[in-house]
């Protein structure tokens, strides 16, 4: 009897193994389907002259959006005045825009450098995450407008 149930906690495991292991790949392929799009996308309805913009997106209900990414994403763009617009978007208002970048889940940030997309999170973004991918924005962006 105490096999059986060590075959089933064993299977149990594996199960939420390969689970994880789906949606980290799905993730991955959907932001780089992102990064690589290449039609126009929706304009924002905040125009920016910063050359790097951050997209983020939550909802109204969303607790996590409003306690914890905002506050990191305000910390980390305070960083690069003048330098990263930080856009705030409501993905249920604004429902063409977060489908443009396949935004399912709140929050999510996008780091645009023009209409470039440069790296997408989807989920809750780290500040080290977050200050890694505006620097690479920032690198560039820079080296764009040589």
């Amino acid at each position: 009897m105490p096999l059986d149930r060590l075959l089933v906690v064993l299977l149990a495991i594996a199960l939420v193994v390969l689970v994880g292991l789906i949606v980290r790949w799905w993730t991955r392929r959907t932001a780089a389907a992102v990064r690589a799009h290449r039609a126009p996308l929706p304009h924002l309805a905040t125009e920016t002259t910063a050359p790097v913009t951050l997209l983020n997106f939550s909802s109204p209900h969303c607790g996590t959006c409003r306690r914890v990414q905002k506050p990191l994403v305000d910390k980390v763009s305070a960083q690069f005045p003048d330098q990263v617009a930080v856009v705030e978007v409501d993905a249920l208002a604004q429902a063409d825009l977060a489908r443009a970048y396949h935004v399912l889940t709140v929050p999510s940030t996008v780091i645009l450098t023009g209409n470039q997309v440069q790296d997408v999170n989807y989920g809750l973004a780290s500040a080290e995450t977050l200050d890694r991918q505006l620097r690479a924005a920032l690198t560039a962006s820079d080296l764009a407008a040589a």
